[in-house]
């Protein structure tokens, strides 16, 4: 899996994750490294967790996009909407643009 897969499934700009993760373009993240799909969460404490395998630490997260509701998403990912509600403590099926949800654990 390339930094390009993991934008394009989960609907990111690739630079956003190189950037998201201090990585620069053309780096490969190593199998069951951690990727961060949004800014903010990268710290120096977790450099390490990118660079090592560690497939237990994976989230897979998506970012919500026009148009998209929770129906759209579980069909895209395979999971079911009671599981997306459940996965982000969702009482309704109302998203937000921009909204990052939990996919997987």
């Amino acid at each position: 899996e390339t930094m390009y897969d993991i934008a394009q499934r989960n609907g990111v700009i690739l630079q956003n994750i190189y950037s998201y993760n201090q990585l620069t373009p053309g780096d490969y993240p190593g199998k069951g490294a951690r990727v961060f799909l949004r800014p903010g969460l990268f710290s120096e404490s977790t450099s390490t967790a990118i660079n090592t395998q560690t497939a237990s630490l994976k989230m897979s997260i998506h970012e919500v996009l026009p148009k998209e509701n929770l129906y759209t998403i579980s069909r895209k990912y395979g999971v079911s909407v009671d599981q997306l509600k459940s996965l982000n403590s969702l009482s309704t099926d109302n998203l937000q643009i921009g909204q990052q949800l939990i996919i997987s654990k």
